[in-house]
């Protein structure tokens, strides 16, 4: 969730070490990010629809501290409930 400074870095560090299957990611963001647009490429999803995020395992928070509470409570009915 969030592709800003702290989700982009993230997907940077992903895409340059491997660390991370990127058909196995998927990215919430607001707005268009290049770095999202080169994970895309390689698989992941961007801000795809409810179906998609009920199947997400695990969530990372990418998003200014004041506003996790409001994204969390957003994408909680969206999410597994183990997620």
């Amino acid at each position: 969730m969030g592709c800003g400074r702290l989700g982009s870095s993230l997907v940077e560090g992903w895409l340059k070490t491997g660390g991370l299957d990127l058909r196995n990611l998927i990215i919430v963001t607001p707005s268009s990010k290049p770095v999202a647009e080169t994970a895309r490429e390689k698989g992941a999803l961007i801000n795809p629809g409810d179906e998609a995020l009920a199947r997400a395992d695990r969530v990372i928070l990418g998003v200014k501290p004041a506003m996790w509470r409001r994204v969390a409570a957003d994408m909680d009915a969206k999410l597994a409930p183990d997620a």
